[in-house]
């Protein structure tokens, strides 16, 4: 059986070469392939927008604290991977579930820890699955009682906890661009980790491998993802400094410090989300801060700035954000205002309608955008729903970059409701 139709295969044509982009983007690439065992399907596509391709070079490190964490003694790497499978398979992206049972094998999780075998994890580490399924789920269900059960089993160290909750909330981001894009998975990855997860329920779905079994891979020619040792960290300071370099330039003058980031985003582009207010340290804010920066900027867009706004609206309704709500509304006000209340009610209307059967746009609003309403509405669920008549419309209303640059709004949108919740919930134990 062939597999479904996804906007990915819908973008062949403009995907980006990978050999182009390794003379670029070589260093970042590599640090990748370090982490997972693989060189994802997934970068051609993401370049197609090229703004958001920087974006996810940018954020994946900063808030995973690469390298840094590889080179980490203990438990935390280990414990990261497990946050980032445990949001993936919550977030049911199963191509993300496959790498990032990749990356907690090679950061030395055991499989049996993974897939939950009886009597297999200790405390923390059924802490850690807890915290990562409660950021992944639609609507999250973390829980203050979740995350003083994690701090104890740390110990109480505050940098771990939030290491650990930030591996789960960037896997918002992967979670719903590969989720929503279709991307094919790569016969290594399935090959690392079939044998150990799919009889948790996990299975290819629409990322599966095209092709004859014999294109796909022989049975019994199975990789063995490698624990990290001492030819990986050489690995990762060789190609260390030119990833930082890169960086440094896509950071640009974004400051580390919350306050001055705010500001300087309400300068940049008229608009700052108050959760910089509770992230850190400076790296995180800086690369935060930038890729909000990008987005917002109406030079780089080319999907314009009302369609964000209104997509932030549709996708924090149905995610049941009330804060990302409240931000969504104020962000139309600002960088929107010529759309209404009554255009922004009957917006919100529509997320709510999430069959898509009793509820339409107003005529004020373009049918590009309104496409792209539709796909943020459709992106919202876990896992997303793209059915094929709606692929089809994407690839008549929108470019193939209009395309990618909304999956990456919203995939944004989903890493800041992540962080959200995380520091929402832990600002409880203050109350």
């Amino acid at each position: 059986m062939s597999p479904p139709l996804t906007i990915a295969r819908t973008l062949d044509d403009d995907k980006i070469d990978i050999e182009t982009l390794k003379k670029e983007y070589g260093s970042v690439i590599g640090l990748v392939e370090e982490l997972i065992g693989v060189v994802p399907n997934a970068h051609p596509y993401m370049a197609i927008w090229e703004t958001g391709y920087r974006n996810y070079n940018l954020l994946v490190p900063a808030l995973f604290n690469l390298p840094g964490v590889l080179f980490s003694w203990g438990r935390l790497k280990s414990l990261v991977g497990l946050s980032a499978y445990a949001a993936s398979r919550a977030s049911q992206c199963m191509y993300c579930s496959a790498h990032t049972c990749t990356f907690a094998l090679k950061r030395g999780a055991k499989a049996d820890v993974i897939v939950g075998k009886e009597g297999a994890r200790n405390e923390t580490e059924e802490a850690v699955m807890k915290v990562g399924e409660g950021m992944g789920s639609i609507p999250a269900t973390l829980t203050k009682e979740d995350l003083e059960n994690l701090r104890k089993c740390l110990n109480g160290k505050e940098e771990d906890l939030r290491w650990i909750a930030y591996g789960a909330a960037v896997m918002g981001y992967m979670n719903k661009s590969m989720d929503v894009l279709g991307i094919q998975l790569e016969r290594e990855s399935v090959q690392m980790v079939e044998g150990i997860i799919r009889g948790t329920g996990w299975d290819e779905g629409k990322h599966a491998i095209e092709g004859t079994e014999d294109e796909k891979g022989a049975v019994g020619s199975k990789p063995e993802p490698t624990v990290d040792g001492l030819w990986t960290f050489f690995r990762v300071i060789r190609l260390g400094p030119e990833a930082m370099r890169l960086e440094k330039q896509w950071i640009g003058d974004a400051p580390g410090d919350n306050a001055k980031a705010k500001t300087w985003l309400e300068k940049e582009v008229g608009f700052s989300f108050e959760i910089l207010d509770s992230l850190g340290p400076a790296r995180v804010v800086q690369s935060v801060a930038a890729v909000i920066r990008d987005n917002l900027d109406p030079k780089q867009t080319n999907i314009g700035q009302e369609a964000k706004c209104l997509s932030a609206l549709v996708f924090a309704r149905c995610v049941a954000n009330t804060r990302l709500e409240a931000e969504a509304r104020r962000l139309t006000q600002v960088l929107a205002p010529d759309v209404g209340d009554e255009t922004i009610e009957a917006v919100l209307g529509f997320a709510d309608d999430r069959m898509g059967g009793m509820s339409f746009l107003p005529s004020s609003i373009g049918s590009k955008t309104s496409t792209i309403l539709d796909v943020a509405r459709a992106s919202s669920m876990a896992p997303a729903v793209i059915p094929e008549d709606m692929v089809n419309t994407i690839t008549d209303k929108l470019e193939s970059v209009e395309t990618v640059e909304a999956v990456f709004w919203l995939s944004l949108l989903q890493m800041l409701h992540r962080l959200d919740v995380f520091h929402s919930v832990d600002d409880e134990k203050n109350d």
